[in-house]
């Protein structure tokens, strides 16, 4: 590996990529424990005490939340280290960025549990920016 000797906010740049692979690393580690989470609520849980259909998609829908909101603390816990490498205001927006994409994730994977199909509502979300952009 290379190491740049190149200092960026008083810090190298390998020890940034470092724990952007960090940041990374743990974000999947979050997804992978909510799929298996919802798979073991499914098949253990639910299964073997007969909830309804209701109840299994509340389940499904509080273990999704609680992991998501998991994964916005860890990615509010990373504006000191964004701060050193980026700016105040640059980290800020990243932070807000990334936590909007987060968001935007979990209200899919609420769809998807609901059965509710994500094309129509992007195709629905399509139309009205346009619609909105027509008018404005």
């Amino acid at each position: 590996m290379v190491h740049m000797a190149c200092p960026v906010g008083g810090l190298a740049v390998p020890k940034f990529i470092s724990s952007f692979k960090r940041f990374i690393l743990v974000q999947f580690v979050i997804i992978v424990l909510t799929f298996l989470s919802v798979y073991v609520f499914d098949q253990f849980t639910a299964g073997q005490v007969g909830f309804t259909r209701i109840l299994r998609q509340v389940g499904r829908i509080l273990i999704v939340i609680v992991f998501g909101s998991v994964a916005v603390i860890v990615i509010q816990r990373t504006k000191p280290l964004l701060s050193k490498y980026l700016g105040t205001h640059a980290a800020a927006v990243i932070q807000l960025l990334m936590i909007l994409i987060a968001c935007i994730i979990v209200i899919f994977a609420i769809l998807h549990i609901f059965d509710a199909p994500p094309s129509s509502l992007l195709i629905g979300g399509g139309i009205v920016s346009i619609v909105f952009g027509l008018v404005i």
